[in-house]
């Protein structure tokens, strides 16, 4: 067996407990088809974006993907957790999905990204993005 270091260990242990209440469900409904709902998964994407896990994060979002349907929170809490651990890259890449599966940023999406710009010194970024938001809502 080759050794681990531990980095797949906290997604690994989630997927369990989703498995887990999936069968519990299956066996409270009789046996019938069963997914965890939209909440749970966001609280625990969330979890680990306030923890500074992004990339655990994405793991996570990716091993459920079909198991789920993902909503605009889902899509909050995963930009949250990449603007948390400063990868802009990736932010931007779950801002322009979030776009393409037909949500429309809000406040707090909007909120999230301009922090992320700012903690990464990315002023001129910023005041861009901020000018767009507000060509966009009308303010």
């Amino acid at each position: 067996m080759g050794k681990s270091n531990g980095s797949d260990a906290l997604p690994r242990s989630y997927s369990r407990w989703i498995q887990d209440k999936e069968d519990e469900e299956k066996v409270g409904n009789g046996g019938g088809e069963s997914k965890v709902g939209v909440e749970t998964i966001n609280a625990l994407l969330d979890s680990l974006g306030r923890a500074k896990l992004g990339k655990e994060a994405q793991a996570l979002f990716g091993k459920l993907e079909g198991r789920f349907t993902p909503n605009l929170r889902t899509y909050t809490v995963l930009l949250n957790g990449w603007c948390r651990v400063k990868n802009l890259m990736e932010a931007g890449r779950i801002w322009n999905e979030m776009l393409d599966e037909g949500f429309k940023s809000d406040i707090v999406t909007h909120n999230i990204m301009l922090e992320g710009l700012l903690r990464n010194k990315k002023r001129s970024d910023a005041i861009k993005f901020f000018e767009i938001m507000k060509a966009m809502a009308g303010f």
